[in-house]
């Protein structure tokens, strides 16, 4: 699981994860990428006792939105970390099932703009 991402995304800042997640290069990489977005549904197949380490690697993925929200001046808001770790997750699972690059580029860039602020809204971490 550490290796999902390598040990440099989750030190960054939160643009920074976002932009190594929410990439192209981490969209192809399906083997080497997100374990918990290549395999989510056969993860669950687990027996519970077997599926420690996601939920440790989830937990920490949240733990670290929740700091990324303290580091961008917000209050940690533990329900907003949940959803935005799912978004991402979501956003790399939708980008790689579809057959249009246009659109799975797409769905990479509106997430990590909406997640880091950059969005015409307030961010989803506000």
């Amino acid at each position: 699981m550490q290796n999902m991402l390598g040990a440099d995304a989750l030190s960054g800042s939160l643009d920074d994860f976002a932009k190594s997640y929410l990439s192209p290069e981490h969209r192809a990489a399906v083997g080497a990428g997100c374990t918990v977005a290549a395999l989510g549904p056969e993860l669950a197949r687990l027996p519970e006792a077997e599926r420690g380490p996601v939920t440790d690697h989830i937990r920490g993925l949240i733990a670290h939105m929740e700091n990324w929200q303290t580091e961008s001046g917000f209050k940690p808001d533990r329900s907003q970390a949940i959803a935005d770790v799912a978004s991402f997750v979501g956003a790399l699972v939708m980008s790689r099932a579809v057959n249009d690059p246009v659109l799975s580029d797409e769905i990479l860039e509106s997430v990590r703009d909406r997640v880091t602020g950059k969005a015409q809204d307030q961010p989803i971490s506000a």
